[in-house]
């Protein structure tokens, strides 16, 4: 049962010695709904009257004055004249309209800027600019315009985007809106939609947000072509708080300048459903960068998307998570790592570098992969690749990395290395290009369960895993796969723990016939398996050998 409550909606919030509650858990993801719901009702009921009501403001009755040659400061003054009316409806004809500085929306309420599709334009004369800038104003729509950069030859700069929503502004929409060499910046605002957005070649991120932003969906949209990250959430420590419960949905993601989608950072984020094609870099990124002096994440799903064509120019992967620790989560409340769920990585065409991988876990706890297919991994790309070596100046052992019921198809051998607390079980690693004799590495890992994965090799013979120094206890069964090397481990600590149950060693002879090259004699903590009696050998500090049968108690 929870102890406490969050202080704006009163989610449900657990101590560490709390037990969970399915209730519990349903009353959370209700009242998030709710609050997304609020901003269609509170905006829909603004639409509603200011269409049936006189307060319509067409810029076409606003003229510009003899000293004026561009459209912004004629804009302004219609959004002026809906503020001082308490809100309604600036609506943007379908023509040009030129600008050279920004359309402001500020301090207002009950405000919809909105034209009849593309057509309505506004082109931007300078270079860099906020086209749109909404700040701290609420119940606010942006709808069916275009924005679009009217100049040629330009670079990136951070400070230019074609809508910016900030100054604690809350309730805002953001429907159908071109940005052609623009995109969208939410800074420190509440409650916001961003859907069926269409955004070409921005010259930095596509759809960025930050400044602890909490409470965003961006849903529906596409963005193609950006020189940046196509979708990035970003926290900076400097904000003191991270962004907050994203849900980037169903959005199309190509030929992004960086990653695709990326969570830098921030705190309970949903990536589900979106299509992520030709990526520079990763096509989905769940880290840390202590370089910008960001935020670590915390609470992560990434579901059911399609990655395709990633990591062109950067070695990193399809789905890559750096830098999750355990230590970011608050001490007040159970762990909350990264989920990667039912996803499909098409390696076909994918960056040609040993380096990119199908899934890479580098310096993080916590994370649970499960669930997804890997298609076409070219032969010298790790399907998966989960451990500190992904980045070799890192030392940190990894902590509770589960793999289950995962499908690859192709790459080189998957490996897994300097983790606690490690689970591969019910994986099928399909085709796989084998080194040193194994076609799958799980090393220096302690509290291992491996467990009922299937392996093959290109020629679609049988594969192996091999187990080297694996620390202390080993869990599961049906390992006739699985080889057990290596000298440098704690000696034999005189039993295997199983289900949480503890089976001694039983002091076995070692049987017959077991080849000199597993048995490595005078090694001490040398692991030997022999699959016909199904028993794990260890020798122990006196240079005694002691086993243990894995199959008992496996129920």
């Amino acid at each position: 049962m929870a102890s406490y409550k969050t202080p704006n909606i009163g989610l449900n919030k657990w101590a560490e010695t709390d037990y969970f509650k399915r209730v519990e858990v349903n009353e959370n993801f209700d009242k998030i709904d709710d609050q997304f719901s609020k901003v269609d009702d509170k905006i829909g009921i603004l639409f509603k009257n200011s269409m049936n009501s006189s307060k319509v403001f067409n810029i076409a009755d606003y003229k510009r004055l003899a000293t004026e040659v561009v459209d912004n400061p004629r804009i302004n003054r219609a959004i002026e004249d809906a503020k001082a009316a308490g809100g309604g409806l600036v609506f943007l004809p379908p023509e040009y309209h030129e600008t050279n500085g920004s359309i402001l929306i500020e301090n207002a309420q009950n405000i919809i800027f909105m034209g009849s599709g593309y057509r309505s334009q506004i082109n931007v004369k300078a270079h860099p600019i906020q086209v749109i800038i909404v700040n701290n104003s609420q119940n606010i729509m942006i709808k069916d315009l275009q924005v679009s950069l009217g100049l040629t030859g330009q670079t990136r700069n951070d400070a230019d985007v074609g809508i910016y929503i900030t100054g604690n502004s809350d309730n805002v929409i953001i429907d159908c809106v071109w940005g052609n060499k623009k995109g969208i910046m939410i800074r420190g605002a509440t409650n916001v939609k961003i859907t069926k957005c269409f955004i070409l070649n921005s010259l930095a991120d596509g759809i960025h947000i930050t400044g602890a932003t909490s409470n965003v969906l961006v849903e529906g949209n596409t963005c193609i072509g950006t020189g940046d990250d196509g979708i990035a959430c970003l926290s900076y420590k400097s904000d003191s708080t991270r962004v907050s419960r994203v849900r980037i949905a169903n959005n199309y993601v190509r030929d992004s300048g960086a990653r695709g989608i990326s969570n830098i950072g921030s705190e309970k984020i949903t990536i589900i459903g979106n299509h992520i094609d030709r990526t520079q870099a990763a096509g989905i990124i769940v880290a840390q960068e202590p370089t910008y002096n960001t935020y670590g994440p915390i609470d992560t799903l990434i579901e059911s998307n399609i990655v395709e064509r990633y990591s062109l120019s950067i070695p990193h992967a399809g789905i890559f998570i750096s830098g999750v620790h355990s230590e970011h989560v608050d001490t007040n409340e159970n762990g909350r790592g990264t989920i990667i769920k039912g996803n499909i990585i098409d390696g076909k065409n994918a960056g040609n570098n040993p380096g990119c991988r199908a899934i890479a876990v580098d310096d993080s706890d916590d994370v649970h992969i499960e669930g997804n297919k890997g298609y076409d991994i070219i032969t010298n790309k790790p399907a998966i690749a989960v451990g500190q070596y992904v980045n070799t100046s890192n030392t940190r052992r990894l902590k509770r990395i589960t793999v289950i019921s995962n499908e690859i198809y192709g790459g080189s051998q998957p490996e897994f290395t300097n983790i606690d607390e490690l689970t591969i079980t019910n994986n099928r690693f399909y085709k796989i290009t084998g080194y040193a004799g194994r076609e799958v590495l799980i090393s220096n890992c302690r509290y291992a369960n491996i467990d009922q994965n299937r392996v093959t090799k290109t020629d679609d013979t049988k594969g192996t895993i091999e187990a080297n120094n694996l620390y202390e206890s080993i869990y599961g069964y049906q390992l006739s796969n699985t080889k057990f090397t290596g000298t440098d481990i704690n000696p034999w600590d005189g039993g295997y723990e199983w289900n949480n149950k503890i089976m001694e060693s039983q002091g076995l002879t070692i049987p017959t016939g077991i080849p000199v090259a597993y048995n490595r004699i005078g090694a001490i903590g040398t692991m030997i398996y022999d699959s016909t009696n199904d028993i794990l050998y260890v020798r122990d500090s006196q240079n005694n050998w002691k086993g243990v049968q894995l199959t008992l108690n496996k129920s």
